[in-house]
């Protein structure tokens, strides 16, 4: 370190350290540069950036030992974390950072890393134009100095005080850009008082000199020196006598009391109806009257000075006005920070402010707890955030949702042709196979009512269900859940035809039933005959030998013990023939779509005797009937076993019985004829279908099993691609049949406790369905309420709500079924869509904070009070906030009871206010901290049916409204799309399976 005047404070600083072996002592640049990067930590590592959660990721090695000594404990691996009960305020900066996509910058609850407003410390101007630089204190400095070198060029001999010109001249460009920066006042002012003031009374000094000079030259050669001495006294010395002192500041007072007078009329006149200063106009005049008075004192004291001082103290004060400028600076950034303070501190004690930061910490705590990855569905354009709303992201955020937020399930609504599947549908596709392919264990079920969209995403798909492969399309499924599958297959009915829908549904219900008992019975049948010829074989050589030994006993042969055991051997060979003939019959009856429509035909087997209005049953199905063990009226009833279910009283096998036995076959003829047209109407589509068939052409309707697409529970990715231009409703026909078996897998999982620890091979999967109106029934409302427990979300996909009412029976139903869904986007889409999508975003803070005089919150006052930019002890403007202080601007009061907050002549004060967004509104300056009483936010829909249209009816797809559960907590604005063509998903894949993208450069380029 050099030693100069700059530097030895420093060395006096480091001298005194050694001396006091205080170790290491900075300098005053270290110091600056310390404070500088404290202050830059603090603001930029922002509290609300942190999640309060108890665990410290955040911990540098050096910090360790201060973390534990605070409280927190060390786990086995050795993480850190806050144990209960403790404050978790203090570890705010050793917590985890909140999610990048959750850090709005437009919200106003931004704190610093110790948990205080960023009001406290920033200006609005700070994130825009910003403060004055540090340039313009040196233009400032700039001029005095000028001065002070022209002076000095000019005092020169001959023609070298030509060179005064040079600083003359560079002194405009530095008077314009104190024009340019501040006002042309403050350049004047400044190039008066710093320029032109001084080089006048240096340039009589100068003449005054020079003659000298020249008279003293004669003087000597004249041998007389005597004036020319006294000239040169006269300039370098004081008045002549104490008396001429007193008479020069005695003619300063008496000019300056002859014409203050006229100084604060014109004052006054200048500040009449200017509300800037505290007082008006006639606080303007003091203030004009007090600057005139400084102007006189400096006065006298200079015409008390000798000429060639005179100069150089106006110089003095000159350069000084550098660092009163900083000061003022340096006091009106206190006002503001002050006043900012003292608005947000009210704001923050409504009640809905504090329920939005809870609700926003809730989110990013619970988005800390979710590890499952991220799926992005489009980028914000932060229109809700210019509204002030707090759940809308900033600009240019990415608007995501976790695989687990996906399970509380997602609607995508938008015209045709708007761009939803290459908006949303293929996006989320890709994005959940590179979660996969990354490791993490995430099934996709991909269904489509057109059938298109499976066969876009095969390279997504691990496989797709299609032609040439073997589907059982009932395999897995009860009867009941066969029932709810086929009677899925049709629009629900109106209310003219729905005695025909429902019992149809009934019918078909109850044909299930039997149709499982026929396959079950058979099956148990086999099996039991099987074991009855097992034991006929082990009976009839025995049987044989004893008849063979009473035949050859004369004493024995005839008598009732022969006879007996004769018949006793060909009644066991009788049911060896029997047993075998059951064992050797085809089955007729197998888990297949086609014996499940036959059984329906066998109900259909109704004899009608000519004058008699009820039929009876006719002989095939009595067989069957009588096969069960159903006791047939007229029947003998020999069957090899009962079903069991026939026994239990009030099972549904004995209802479905008695339904066939006494109401089916008992119904007019007519009515017979209704419900199975309506039953055909569901089947036929899938009956008549040629194309569906395995690789040895045999039609899945006639298969038992095949292809296992509950696979997608164990981290699959399946889709089912049938297009609805080839296959027609037999499509849409088997996609129901299957969604159905997963469905009914899916509910197993209730069987366990927790089935992600119980059954560790099973993974959560995603459910895709473009243009859902075609697929989607009451099944999907009853499940898609609890399907998150399950492990199962649903992202569907249609045009608008209307096209859905094809689906329920009610508007009620349609209403439950759009509700379960959490997360909602719409591109351009009808108005009853819009209003739809109005409703489920609601209403929010919008607007501003509007106070009622119902009461104090006084537990407020105490915390506006410690939260005020007043008591931040290492504030940098930590010294004028103790003036404040002592100013009386600590008072805490109701704004409520709040009527006038004038002070006492402040005009003093709000000088240092000039050029400033405080100092226009002067007059209204807050002294006091404000405490609200009750009141509340004023409240409004989020969107309006006019935003929606005018965002998304002329976007052709490009923006939509974007509502994402997050965290179980809302994130919502009008967002750029992310259209991925077919063509960019095979791009993509390719680039995926070469391991040349992942998930975050993905997100990047897609966006």
């Amino acid at each position: 370190m050099g030693l100069n005047i700059f530097t030895i404070p420093d060395f006096l600083d480091k001298l005194s350290g050694k001396i006091k072996n205080k170790g290491p002592v900075l300098t005053s640049e270290q110091k600056t540069v310390r404070n500088a990067n404290k202050r830059f930590l603090r603001l930029i590592g922002r509290g609300d950036r942190y999640v309060l959660n108890g665990e410290l990721p955040n911990v540098r090695s050096s910090d360790v030992e201060k973390v534990l000594k605070m409280g927190a404990q060390r786990r086995d691996d050795g993480t850190l974390y806050v144990p209960e009960g403790i404050d978790l305020e203090p570890f705010r900066m050793y917590s985890p950072m909140i999610a990048e996509d959750l850090d709005d910058e437009h919200s106003s609850y931004k704190v610093t890393a110790d948990g205080l407003p960023w009001e406290n410390f920033v200006t609005t101007n700070d994130l825009t134009q910003g403060a004055d630089s540090t340039a313009t204190s040196i233009v400032y400095g700039m001029i005095p100095v000028l001065a002070a070198l022209t002076i000095v060029l000019a005092a020169l001999p001959s023609f070298w005080a030509l060179l005064a010109v040079i600083p003359a001249a560079l002194v405009v460009p530095h008077i314009v850009a104190l024009h340019q920066g501040e006002d042309v006042n403050e350049a004047i002012k400044m190039g008066f008082i710093g320029f032109i003031a001084p080089v006048l009374f240096s340039l009589y000094a100068i003449f005054v000199v020079k003659t000298g000079v020249g008279v003293a030259a004669l003087d000597q050669a004249s041998g007389n020196g005597g004036y020319s001495m006294s000239i040169l006294q006269t300039l370098t010395n004081f008045s002549a006598s104490p008396f001429g002192i007193l008479l020069k500041i005695g003619g300063a007072i008496a000019f300056f009391l002859s014409t203050v007078w006229g100084v604060f009329i014109f004052g006054t006149i200048v500040n009449w109806g200017d509300d800037s200063n505290l007082g008006g106009a006639v606080q303007g005049g003091k203030a004009w009257a007090w600057g005139w008075a400084k102007l006189c004192t400096g006065f006298g004291i200079v015409m008390c000075l000798p000429p060639v001082m005179a100069p150089w103290v106006i110089l003095l004060f000159a350069s000084a006005y550098a660092m009163r400028y900083t000061e003022l600076n340096f006091r009106a950034r206190g006002w503001a920070l002050d006043q900012q303070n003292k608005v947000v501190g009210g704001v923050m004690q409504d009640h809905s402010f504090k329920t939005t930061r809870e609700d926003r910490h809730m989110q990013a705590v619970n988005v800390e707890k979710d590890k499952s990855p991220t799926i992005v569905i489009a980028i914000s354009s932060g229109y809700l955030a210019s509204k002030r709303y707090d759940f809308s992201p900033d600009p240019g955020k990415k608007m995501v949702v976790s695989i687990n937020d996906l399970c509380t399930h997602m609607l995508c609504l938008g015209r045709t042709g708007i761009g939803k599947t290459t908006n949303f549908a293929r996006l989320v596709a890709l994005q959940i196979a590179l979660c996969s392919m990354e490791g993490y264990r995430v099934g996709l079920f991909v269904l489509c009512g057109k059938g298109t969209l499976p066969g876009e995403l095969s390279n997504v798909l691990e496989w797709n269900i299609k032609p040439g492969m073997a589907v059982g399309l009932i395999e897995g499924l009860s009867a009941k859940e066969l029932a709810k599958a086929i009677n899925s297959m049709v629009a629900s009915s109106d209310d003219k035809n729905k005695i025909w829908s429902q019992g149809a549904d009934n019918h078909v219900l109850n044909a299930c039933i039997i149709f499982e008992a026929l396959c079950q019975h058979e099956e148990s049948v086999y099996k039991k005959a099987v074991q009855e010829l097992t034991k006929i074989d082990m009976m009839i050589p025995n049987l044989e030998f004893n008849v063979k030994q009473l035949n050859s006993n004369p004493a024995t042969k005839g008598s009732e013990n022969h006879i007996n055991a004769v018949k006793e051997l060909q009644k066991t060979r009788d049911r060896l023939a029997f047993y075998k003939t059951e064992v050797q019959r085809p089955r007729k009856w197998r888990w297949c779509f086609d014996d499940a429509v036959a059984v329906l035909d066998l109900l259909d087997n109704i004899v009608v005797t000519q004058g008699n209005a009820q039929g009876a049953m006719g002989p095939e199905l009595q067989k069957w009937f009588n096969f069960l063990g159903v006791n047939v009226v007229g029947v003998d009833r020999s069957p090899i076993a009962i079903h069991p279910e026939l026994t239990r009283q009030g099972s549904a096998l004995q209802k479905a019985v008695t339904y066939v036995a006494n109401t089916w076959v008992g119904m007019p003829y007519e009515q017979r004829q209704s419900f199975r047209l309506n039953v055909n109407q569901r089947i036929n589509p899938l009956i008549q279908s040629t194309g569906l068939v395995d690789e040895n052409g045999t039609p899945w309707t006639a298969l038992t099993t095949g292809v296992d697409i509950t696979a997608v529970m164990r981290g699959a990715r399946i889709g089912i691609d049938l297009p609805e231009s080839l296959h027609e409703d037999a499509g849409t026909a088997v996609q129901i049949l299957l969604k159905q078996r997963v469905y009914a897998k899916l509910k197993q999982r209730v069987k366990v406790a927790d089935w992600r620890k119980e059954m560790p091979e099973e993974t959560v999967f995603i459910q895709i369905i473009d243009e859902c109106q075609l697929l989607v029934s009451q099944q999907e409302i009853k499940l898609l309420p609890i399907a998150r427990s399950f492990g199962m979300g649903a992202v569907y996909l249609t045009q608008n709500v209307e096209g859905l009412m094809s689906c329920f029976e009610t508007e009620a139903g349609m209403e439950g079924f759009l509700d379960q869904f959490q997360s909602i986007t719409c591109s351009q889409a009808s108005e009853a869509t819009y209003e739809f999508v109005m409703r489920k975003v609601g209403h929010g803070t919008l607007i501003q904070y509007n106070p009622s005089g119902r009461g104090l919150d006084f537990k407020a006052s105490t915390s506006t009070y410690k939260r005020s930019t007043l008591n931040v002890d290492d504030h940098p403007q930590r010294a004028f906030m103790r003036k404040l202080k002592r100013w009386g601007f600590a008072k805490v009061v109701s704004q409520d009871m709040f009527r006038n907050d004038i002070g006492h002549r402040w005009d003093q004060k709000w000088s240092a206010l000039r050029g400033t967004n405080v100092q226009e509104g002067s007059s209204s300056i807050r002294s006091a901290m404000m405490v609200h009483g009750s009141g509340a936010m004023q409240d409004g829909p989020i969107v309006t049916l006019v935003e929606m249209g005018r965002e998304l009816n002329t976007s052709g797809g490009a923006r939509a409204l974007v509502y994402l559960n997050r965290g179980n907590v809302r994130r919502v604005d009008f967002a750029k799309t992310i259209p991925v063509t077919p063509g960019k998903v095979d791009e993509y894949m390719r680039e995926f399976k070469e391991d040349q993208l992942e998930q975050e450069l993905f997100e990047t380029e897609a966006a």
